[in-house]
């Protein structure tokens, strides 16, 4: 699930120094710098924040004290923007900070600094006159400043969701009241840098930012257009919902239909190396995909307004296909065609989802458009005596969407077993949810061939892994959606009698590390770029292991 970050948002925009040097006792020479031409932004949330110095380069010899009336008229100064872009309802805060340098003499007191605002017409309107050691110390919550001498020159905002554009102009000089006659002032040196800090805590802990900010970001990996396939050598097959499992699917008019028959291209070689696999946009595939040919692409084609296509391991919405049978109170066996011996691979959860006006879920996330529930899963150890369950399933389950599949069959053990699944409800799950998905546990995209690239697919509802693939030399994952993933068991059948098993699933997951393997060189490496991964057992994206 997403979760909010909490932290303090720190944007800080270093200026170039401002830097004085004062020598001898009759008189005193200041040089003041900038580089110019310099952008510094930084985007967090929904928020660009940058600074940006003028382009003027000053190196300025002025006489040993100036008054404030005409420090205040000098024609030199350091000039600097800042500018933000802000989508929330609440005002964004920044601070201008001046740091002295460490070679900086302690001089503090004669320093003396004039800012203002100039607006469109150049006209300037001041804001601060004051002498550097009245300046109070600046205190960041986010970074440790306590071993600068930094401090606060002028705060403000950033009007609620706006664009805005600020110049401000600095100027600095040697107050009246600098006495040469005392050594401290004689061949001595200043400097400052200037810094700029925006706090957005407020925003974060209103979380209007944030989510909308993620919202935006998610929206725009959901409508990456289709899948460029203008490169690709080898033949292409398209999968489409209104296709036939007839057809021979090497055209966008005569595709195939289903997964399985896909596999059964597969297994029968007929998809080969370098060969391109398109699914329709729109469309949902149930079933996953073992790949035995190597350089083969997954992507989509059609009208991308209706929505990538999805992959899932889910073999049935079990809202509206098959049937609950309560064989105790509030335990309810889920049926297929009469059949209770549904799943032949492990089921790591249960999604279930409820549409606007159903109020049995109770969590949401912000990219997602309905509320949803997942169910808990409780595991027996490998030895438990399930041959009367229907007894005793009431032992097992006690709390509402609990659930238990028997049989112990998982992707790790060499046998495939079947097993009846019961889960606890308050109330028929058929009836009381709009959509139930079964994370059933496999990879979605399995392969041990060395080059795979999966581009501009979602793929949901899968107990193992999103994509899962062994020591491999190019595995590119682009423009893609990976989520509700993972749950299932590990290795059931290789555990003690009295352990009861460990889950897991990731996004994608690498299991070998990435190598120069088969004929095949390291080109593209392992790559997952703008994808959004997101409610997953273990982790999104993971190498869990490299030999040596």
């Amino acid at each position: 699930m997403f979760m909010k970050d909490k932290k303090l948002m720190i944007l800080p925009l270093l200026v170039l120094g401002i830097f004085f040097l004062l020598s001898g006792i009759s008189y005193a020479m200041y040089i003041y710098s900038g580089t110019g031409n310099i952008i510094s932004s930084i985007t967090a949330g929904g928020v660009l924040f940058s600074y940006k110095e003028g382009p003027e380069k000053i190196n300025i010899t002025d006489t040993m004290w100036l008054t404030d009336s005409n420090g205040k008229k000098q024609d030199k100064y350091f000039e600097f923007y800042i500018s933000a872009k802000t989508d929330s309802s609440m005002e964004l805060p920044y601070y201008i900070s001046l740091r002295k340098t460490s070679t900086s003499d302690n001089i503090d007191d004669v320093i003396r600094l004039y800012l203002t605002k100039v607006d469109a017409n150049n006209n300037e309107e001041e804001v601060k006159l004051v002498t550097y050691n009245d300046l109070v110390q600046y205190e960041n919550q986010g970074i440790d400043l306590s071993k600068y001498t930094e401090k606060l020159l002028y705060s403000d905002k950033v009007p609620a969701s706006s664009k805005y554009m600020q110049k401000y102009r600095l100027r600095m000089w040697i107050g009246e009241n600098v006495n040469f006659f005392d050594p401290k002032y004689q061949n001595a040196k200043f400097g400052i840098t200037v810094n700029v800090y925006s706090s957005a805590q407020s925003f974060l802990a209103s979380n209007d930012l944030v989510e909308e900010s993620t919202i935006r970001k998610v929206n725009s990996i959901r409508n990456t257009g289709n899948t460029d396939i203008s490169n690709r050598t080898g033949k292409i097959f398209y999968v489409s919902n209104t296709g036939s499992d007839s057809n021979d699917g090497l055209s966008s008019s005569n595709p195939i239909k289903t997964i399985s028959k896909l596999q059964e291209m597969l297994d029968a070689g007929t998809i080969k190396k370098a060969d391109t696999i398109l699914f329709n946009d729109g469309d949902v595939f149930r079933g996953n995909i073992s790949l035995n040919a190597s350089n083969i692409l997954i992507g989509s084609y059609g009208d991308i307004s209706k929505g990538k296509p999805t992959l899932t391991a889910s073999l049935y919405d079990g809202a509206r296909e098959g049937n609950w049978v309560e064989v105790q109170p509030n335990i309810w066996k889920y049926t297929y065609n009469g059949n209770d011996q549904v799943f032949t691979k492990d089921v790591g959860t249960l999604w279930m989802f409820c549409n606007e006006n159903n109020n049995n879920c109770s969590k949401k996330m912000t990219t997602i458009d309905r509320k949803f529930e997942y169910a808990n899963k409780i595991m027996t150890n490998v030895g438990y005596d399930e041959s009367d369950i229907e007894s005793t399933i009431g032992e097992i389950l006690n709390n509402d969407l609990d659930f238990y599949h028997t049989g112990h069959a998982c992707a790790d053990d060499s046998d495939t077993v079947a097993g009846k699944l019961y889960l606890y409800s308050t109330s028929n799950p058929k009836t009381r949810f709009d959509e139930i998905e079964f994370a059933l546990g496999v990879n979605e995209i399995n392969t041990n061939k060395p080059s795979l690239y999966v581009d501009n697919i979602t793929i949901k509802y899968v107990g193992n892994h999103g994509i899962g693939t062994f020591p491999v030399s190019n595995l590119v994952v682009t423009n893609s959606e990976i989520g509700f993933i993972g749950g299932s068991a590990h290795g059931y059948g290789k555990r003690a009698p009295d352990d009861n098993g460990t889950r897991y699933g990731n996004g994608v997951q690498v299991y070998g590390g990435v190598w120069d393997l088969k004929g095949e060189t390291v080109k593209d490496g392992f790559v997952v770029d703008n994808c959004y991964i997101y409610q997953c057992y273990d982790t999104g994206v993971t190498f869990q292991y490299t030999p040596t």
